[in-house]
């Protein structure tokens, strides 16, 4: 009886660990830090592989079992776009698929298990769900606003906003795309969610951080920024760190919607902060990077580059990237902030993703692998 119960105890912890490890999100996970667990590059010294795409690469790409997940946007002169997203092999960049997608300008992906979602918009929003193996679309989800990110994943919940016609958060199932709830949200939300534990945090355009309950949906608390975000807060330890557009950085207690310290830096900032060691980097819409302490916000070291900056920033282990619009790429020691080595590209660099040491970008028409 001893060893059957153990037996089953063992299998039950099994599948919840398997199933955990099924869910991918950008920006370093569910909970947005920027973060990877994996080897940095500390020292560039060739591309390992260049592939061509269709349009220009989107922000953000994602990793599982040796492939890089990814999209792309095609502009037509008739201003008409079309989206396209990839499954590429990581040893080489060999294409294994490509999706097209009409009408549709398409977002970052998101991965649970064998499904991937991406989220679209041109005249209306669509939330799309695709097999992982081959591209092919299990379902669509219909809304009236624009929903251009992906989703927030919380087991079998699919959470993402709209604005614009509607301004509303949904939760659908994310097996088979159906319905389980909407909740009108004032301003309408322009980011992706972050998850810790059962509770979400978003930012509205009316710049209010949500900390809601994913079973009840109701708001836990609010905290008001004072304007419009499009950031994804990083959620580490206790504290949520965001950005409104007006470029002011916050730290907030996520126990009790508290604000700890703010900064202002005299920039637009559209992209959201990295955080690890006590040190939260960012890039402003202007080229400016700045690390600050997570502690009391106070700067820690910055840098002034001719491109704007519309990217994430990485950390892995003990140094940060960003990808500029300068067409380079850089990489920084985390806490001194000196220039480890940069690579040129023919255009402006998305935000990167590191595996085993070799970091992979999209930009221009190009994915880019560096070791």
């Amino acid at each position: 009886m001893k060893t059957k119960h153990f037996l089953s105890i063992f299998l039950i912890v099994l599948c919840l660990s398997t199933n955990g490890q099924g869910i991918r999100m950008d920006l370093g996970g569910p909970t947005h830090t920027g973060v990877y667990e994996t080897e940095p590059l500390r020292t560039f010294s060739k591309v390992k592989w260049k592939t061509e795409i269709k349009g220009r690469g989107k922000q953000n790409c994602l990793i599982q079992d040796g492939v890089l997940y990814m999209s792309s946007v095609e502009r037509h002169k008739d201003k008409s776009v079309t989206g396209h997203i990839y499954a590429l092999e990581l040893k080489n960049g060999k294409m294994k698929w490509e999706t097209e997608m009409e009408n549709s300008n398409v977002s970052s992906p998101s991965i649970r298990d064998s499904i991937i979602f991406y989220g679209s918009d041109n005249i209306i929003g669509i939330q799309y769900a695709v097999n992982i193996k081959n591209g092919n679309i299990l379902w669509q989800f219909k809304t009236q606003g624009r929903t251009c990110w992906p989703p927030a994943i919380v087991e079998d919940k699919n959470f993402f906003g709209c604005h614009g016609n509607e301004n509303k958060l949904y939760v659908i199932n994310n097996k088979t795309g159906k319905l389980i709830h909407e909740k009108n949200i004032d301003g309408g939300i322009c980011n992706c969610a972050s998850i810790k534990e059962n509770v979400i945090y978003f930012i509205d355009l009316k710049g209010t951080l949500h900390a809601m309950n994913t079973e009840t949906y109701e708001d836990i608390w609010t905290f008001k920024t004072g304007t419009k975000s499009y950031n994804s807060p990083a959620i580490v330890d206790q504290t949520a760190y965001l950005i409104n557009k007006a470029g002011t950085v916050f730290s907030v207690d996520i126990e009790t919607g508290k604000l700890n310290w703010s900064f202002k830096i005299n920039d637009v900032i559209t992209r959201s902060p990295a955080v690890k060691d006590g040190i939260a980097t960012l890039i402003t819409n202007n080229g400016h990077i700045y690390a600050l302490n997570s502690s009391d916000g106070s700067v820690k070291w910055q840098h002034n580059k001719p491109g704007l900056g519309y990217t994430n920033s990485a950390i892995v282990d003990d140094i940060v990237y960003f990808g500029c619009a300068d067409n380079f790429l850089y990489a920084f020691e985390l806490k001194t902030g000196k220039e480890l080595w940069k690579f040129e590209s023919d255009a402006p660099v998305n935000s990167p993703v590191i595996e085993n040491g070799i970091v992979y970008f999209s930009s221009g028409n190009y994915v880019y692998a560096l070791h």
